[in-house]
């Protein structure tokens, strides 16, 4: 089934998955896949009640990246009003930011020095062929490296000519992917990183969002389309093409 969703033909796989779950129909995993493949159906509505089953079946371990593929299909449903989404977003977030409060960074030992170069840090899953790579790439190319210095955290699985072309571009990168949550904010902490950036990723599939709870930089920013529902990102890029002045 999940090959097939990669090369498009969705009504096939659905016939897939759901023959998985008359024989599993408590298999989380695959109530989850066939939520993503009636998304890509236009039908969004029965892809949130889809993923709503997935989530009261699964373990607490493996809760944020059914919780995270809810609120990114949230935005599909026309019903759905902003309200909506920022109350589920911080169903998420909040329990999240709560279990790993111990853990957090409460003091960080980056240079005042005030005339040096700011660390700006990015953890994506989007240095790939990926629509995302248009912001990245931009971010990279354009950035003054005399007062800058970059570090990438690649979270994605993919490698492809994209993430050699963003690799080449900086000194500082690192793949992320196998290590946890608590290792990749330990990395961003001991690297130094004065202000850590979520490009845009969200709760798309591949994020790291968890390592933003440990708040390894002093300043965190996402550029995500609505609210992530984490305080430990209080900063949101946007402008009034993506976001008019009339919504909230």
């Amino acid at each position: 089934g999940s090959i097939l969703v990669l090369n498009g033909q969705y009504y096939l796989a659905r016939q897939y998955f759901e023959k998985a779950i008359f024989y599993h129909p408590n298999h989380a995993d695959s109530l989850c896949k066939l939520a993503v493949v009636t998304l890509m159906q236009n039908n969004p509505q029965e892809s949130i009640h889809l993923i709503r089953q997935a989530l009261s079946l699964t373990t607490k371990e493996n809760v944020n990246p059914i919780y995270c593929t809810l609120l990114f299909t949230l935005f599909y449903d026309e019903t759905i009003t902003p309200e909506i989404v920022r109350a589920e977003a911080k169903k998420w977030g909040q329990p999240l930011e709560e279990e790993i409060a111990e853990f957090a960074y409460t003091y960080h030992l980056n240079s005042k020095e005030p005339h040096r170069k700011i660390k700006l840090g990015y953890l994506s899953p989007d240095f790939k062929d990926h629509p995302g790579k248009h912001i990245l790439n931009t971010f990279l190319s354009e950035c003054n490296s005399n007062d800058f210095e970059i570090y990438c955290y690649y979270s994605g699985q993919q490698f492809d000519t994209w993430t050699t072309h963003f690799k080449n571009q900086v000194k500082h990168w690192q793949d992320v992917h196998s290590m946890s949550d608590l290792q990749v904010a330990k990395r961003i902490y001991e690297d130094q990183v004065d202000i850590l950036v979520d490009p845009g990723a969200g709760h798309t599939a591949e994020n790291r969002l968890p390592v933003f709870s440990y708040r390894s930089a002093p300043i965190q920013v996402t550029l995500y389309l609505y609210y992530l529902g984490l305080r430990s990102v209080p900063f949101r890029i946007n402008d009034a093409y993506l976001e008019p002045i009339i919504s909230e």
